[in-house]
Order: structure tokens, then C-alpha cells, then sequence
């Protein structure tokens, strides 16, 4: 039985683009054994076959993404669970961000069979992965049904530019656990720390691309992640971001507690705003939400998402 968990997308557009570039596996040419690093590229190969039939952009394989995408995929492979959430009861913004990202990730994940009742399992000692399986794993995200297409949705989300795969395979069964990470990443924006108190400030700057300009930055708030049982992680399903919005800063011509900076460069834009947290910030876990405008587009989008932990 698949245990998939979806990801409900937000602002889906559909834009036209280049089709699928040719420095990745053919998803034409099936029944090959693939290692690793293989098996991430002919994966990328069939999202952006995928995307290409609807007119959108290629996405391209990011690094940073790739390894919190396989550390979940090991992890939820030995404790047998299928969830965005990981057993410290972190969701994917907070692993990315720890782990140095600096954009946006949502995440698809998914087994290809359930895990059986009292068995136990462990890594495959040599991880290769049959290219078939590798369609079928897609075409099980790609073919979903609406409304329950959140997959789907997220293959297609217009914005993506970039993708981190984690595959892992585990016997007996020989499951694949893969974990698909989409990421927004429109220029560069500075690691803001991961830990900071209360009272003090720390700076949210970026480097944006001709054609993106600063929409606003948002701190959002949740409760500070705890610990999750493999019991808890299977009941969890779709996530999303917080809904607790502590502040917005804006550009001008629009007022804020402070105004983001923007000056135009040779190369496009870079902004900046310096992000106090407030006394009244209670301990819990904020996330740094930098929203950028496409000049193609009139809908903002997310091209950072990082965590920090205020105590």
C-alpha cells in the first residue's frame, strides 16, 4: 500500500518556459540499475519531463536540499514512518534552514510499501535504484487525482527552480523511500542566525535578479519543536507555514515598525531591514519569510524560509 503525504502548494502559476535541459538522464531509457548520484538526476529528469508538458520551467538539482532530503529519507527508512515532520518534530523549512539553506523548500515524500507491522529493516547495503521504480515514483506523485493532488501541485508550482532529491532503498522489501525537495531560490539572501534572544536585532539582506524586486519580509511564530514518536509522525499529514504573523516589513512607499532598504544595482536589486525581536516575542520558534515579486507575475512569492529559535 503507498504512504505518500502531501503537500498542499501555495500560488500555483502556470508560466511558459524551456523545456527539459540535456545534462540530465534520458527518462526515456528505462531498466537501468542506478547508483545515488544517478538515480538524483534521472529523477530531476522526469520532474522537469513533467513540467515541460505544461509549458513551465526546468528545475535544477540543489545540493544543500539533496542532503536534508536523504538524512529524512534514512531516518524515516530506519523508523519506519512516512512525514514531514522528523523525530525531533522538525518540519522541512527548520531541517533545510539548519542546514545552511538560505531560500524556500517544499517537500514531497513517499514509500513505495507500506511498512509491515513488527519487522525491522535497515539500509540496503548497496544502494542502486531500478529507473522504472524511479517512473513509477514519479508518476505516483505526478498522476495524482484533485482534489488530493498536492504532489502534483507542487511538481507544477511555477516558482520552483530548483530541486533536492533523497532517495533510500531498505530490505527485506527492497522499499525506496524518496523525499523531493522544490526550492525557490531567486538571488541570495544572508544566513540569519539560529539561535538569538530577545531585545536584540540581526539583519535580513539580499541580492535579488533583474526582474525580482522585495515584496515584504514577515516573521512568522510557532511553538518550539519537541520530540515526535513514530507513533505521532504516521498520524501526521499535510504542513504548512505558521499562521501566527508577529511582524511585517515593507519597502517604501509603505510604512512599517522598520522600512526595508532597497537600492538598485548593475544586476538588479539589493534590499535590507533590520529585524528586532521584541520583548514580547515569546520564546518559540520564528520564521524569517523574505516574499519577492517576478515582474511576470502580480503574485508574491516565498524565496526564503528561514528558522530561528528565540528563548
Amino acid at each position: 500500500m503507498l504512504l505518500a503525504v502531501i503537500l498542499l502548494c501555495l500560488n500555483l502559476i502556470l508560466v511558459q518556459g524551456p523545456v527539459l535541459g540535456r545534462e540530465y538522464f534520458s527518462p526515456q531509457s528505462s531498466g537501468e540499475w542506478l547508483n545515488l548520484r544517478q538515480a538524483r538526476q534521472y529523477m530531476v529528469g522526469l520532474i522537469n519531463r513533467d513540467r515541460a508538458s505544461y509549458g513551465l520551467p526546468p528545475v535544477e538539482l540543489d545540493d544543500v536540499a539533496s542532503v536534508v532530503g536523504q538524512r529524512h529519507t534514512v531516518e524515516m527508512a530506519l523508523s519506519k514512518y512516512v512525514s514531514h515532520w522528523d523525530a525531533l518534530g522538525r518540519k522541512p523549512d527548520q531541517r533545510y534552514s539548519e542546514q545552511g539553506g538560505q531560500a524556500a523548500v517544499s517537500e514531497n515524500v513517499l514509500v513505495t510499501h507500506d511498512f509491515a507491522p513488527g519487522e525491522n529493516y535497515m539500509l540496503a547495503p548497496t544502494q542502486l535504484f531500478y529507473s522504472k521504480e524511479l517512473e513509477q515514483i514519479e508518476s505516483l506523485f505526478f498522476n495524482e487525482p484533485p482534489p488530493e493532488d498536492g504532489h502534483r501541485r507542487n511538481i507544477l508550482h511555477a516558482s520552483h527552480n530548483k530541486v533536492g532529491i533523497g532517495l533510500t532503498m531498505t530490505v527485506p522489501g527492497n522499499r525506496v523511500i524518496c523525499a523531493q525537495e522544490f526550492v525557490n531560490q531567486y538571488g541570495k539572501i544572508n544566513k540569519v542566525p539560529a539561535l538569538h534572544a530577545r531585545g536584540a536585532s540581526f539583519p535580513v539582506k539580499g541580492e535579488l535578479p533583474k526582474g525580482v524586486s522585495v515584496y515584504s519580509v514577515d516573521i512568522y511564530r510557532e511553538a518550539a519543536p519537541t520530540p515526535m514518536s513514530t507513533t505521532e509522525l504516521r498520524a501526521t499529514h499535510s504542513y504548512y507555514l505558521p499562521t501566527e504573523r508577529i511582524a511585517r516589513y515593507l519597502p517604501s512607499p509603505y510604512t512599517s515598525a522598520s522600512r526595508v532598504d532597497v537600492a538598485a544595482t548593475q544586476s538588479g536589486e539589493r534590499f535590507s531591514v533590520d529585524v528586532r525581536a521584541g520583548q514580547n516575542w515569546t520564546p518559540g520558534l520564528y520564521y524569517v519569510v523574505v516574499w519577492v515579486k517576478r515582474s511576470d507575475s502580480n503574485v508574491p512569492l516565498v524565496t526564503s524560509s528561514q528558522t530561528v529559535a528565540i528563548n
